[in-house]
């Protein structure tokens, strides 16, 4: 048995000429914007049509124009949220969202850096016998100096 596949999937469905549902709906809502602003008595007759005309032309932007393959509105929507969400993303356990971290002002470059450590060949040498052994050699590395925990000075 020979089945006909779907080809074109992704493509939207053209519903009035070659406009999609949105593309159409921008058109409507657009033009209609536009047509009482251009037919509007409250404004001077140059300027609600300058006004008007205006509208229909970002309208027809807004609904037929592409960049990058991508359809405008689309690119639009894509610009506003890169502006309106944060840069930063801080993973917590909780699952909870966090609020973006900014830097302390208050902290000098100084405190920021951390302390230089002198270990030795001996030092290293040792850690890496414990290392390949698995820690069955039966004892741990002794250092010269101790190991300082994160966090103290």
């Amino acid at each position: 048995m020979q089945f006909q596949v779907p080809q074109n999937i992704a493509m939207e469905d053209r519903i009035v000429g070659s406009l999609t549902p949105i593309q159409f709906g921008i058109v409507v809502l657009g033009g209609g914007f536009a047509f009482f602003v251009f037919t509007s008595t409250s404004i001077p007759s140059p300027f609600s049509q300058a006004g008007g005309l205006l509208l229909a032309f970002i309208t027809l932007v807004m609904a037929l124009g592409k960049y990058n393959d991508q359809p405008m509105y689309r690119f639009i929507r894509y610009i506003i949220s890169f502006i309106v969400t944060p840069k930063v993303r801080i993973w917590h356990k909780s699952g909870s969202e966090a609020p973006i971290i900014r830097p302390n002002p208050n902290v000098t470059h100084k405190e920021q850096m951390h302390t230089v450590k002198n270990i030795s060949r001996e030092d290293i040498a040792r850690l890496a016998t414990v290392l390949d052994s698995r820690g069955t050699e039966g004892h741990s590395p002794k250092l010269k100096q101790p190991i300082p925990k994160p966090g103290a000075k």
